[in-house]
C-alpha cells in the first residue's frame, strides 16, 4: 500500500480527494432524500443493507451467466467452455440463493429493493421455488455438457422459467 501511495502524484491525490468531496456535496444537496440516507445505520441494519447490495450484485452476475448461455444457444457457436462455466455459475447461484434473502432485508429497511415482503410472508413457497431452481440448474449443467444444442436450449428455458415463476410472485415490477 505504501508503494502504491508513493506512485500517486500529490496533485493527482489532491484532485481525487477534492472530486470526492464535490461528489459528496452534490449528493447531499439533491432535492430527493432517502430516509435511510438521513441517519446512521445500526450494525444490524448495515448487515442487512450489505445483504441487499450483495443480492443485487449476485442477481446481475447470474443474469450475465444466463445471457452467456442464451447467446451461445442462439448463435450456435457452441463454446463449450463458456456454456459450462456459465451453467456452473447459475448452479452455484441457485445453491446459495435462499441465503441471499435474510429476514429484514426487504423493503421495510428503506433501501431500494425489488424483493417483495411475500418472500418472508410465504417463505415455504419461496423455499420450494428455490429448490426447484436448484434442481433445474443442476440439469442445466448436465445439459450443456451434451453435444445437443436443442437440449441446451430446452433446459435453459426450463431453468429460466423457474426464475420467472419466482419473480412473478416475489419481485416488484420495474418502474
Amino acid at each position: 500500500m505504501t508503494k502504491l501511495l508513493k506512485t500517486i502524484q500529490p496533485t493527482t491525490f489532491l484532485i481525487g480527494a477534492l472530486s470526492l468531496v464535490g461528489l459528496v456535496s452534490v449528493s447531499a444537496c439533491g432535492e430527493e432524500s432517502n430516509a435511510l440516507e438521513d441517519r446512521v445505520l445500526t450494525a444490524d441494519e448495515q448487515i442487512l443493507a450489505d445483504a441487499i447490495e450483495n443480492r443485487q450484485y449476485n442477481m446481475k452476475d447470474m443474469g450475465s451467466a444466463f445471457k452467456n448461455i442464451k447467446d451461445e444457444v442462439r448463435s450456435g457457436s457452441d463454446d463449450r467452455t463458456l456454456l459450462f462455466y456459465s451453467a456452473k455459475s447459475v448452479q452455484t447461484s441457485a445453491q446459495s440463493h435462499e441465503h441471499w434473502f435474510p429476514a429484514g432485508s426487504g423493503p421495510e429497511l428503506g433501501i431500494e429493493t425489488r424483493a417483495l415482503p411475500e418472500i418472508w410472508l410465504q417463505h415455504d413457497v419461496f423455499v420450494a421455488g428455490v429448490a426447484e431452481f436448484i434442481d433445474e440448474s443442476n440439469k442445466l449443467v448436465t445439459a450443456v455438457q451434451s453435444n445437443d444444442a436443442a437440449v441446451h436450449a430446452e433446459q435453459l428455458k426450463r431453468t429460466a422459467d423457474t426464475c420467472k415463476t419466482c419473480h412473478d410472485q416475489f419481485r416488484s415490477p420495474e418502474d
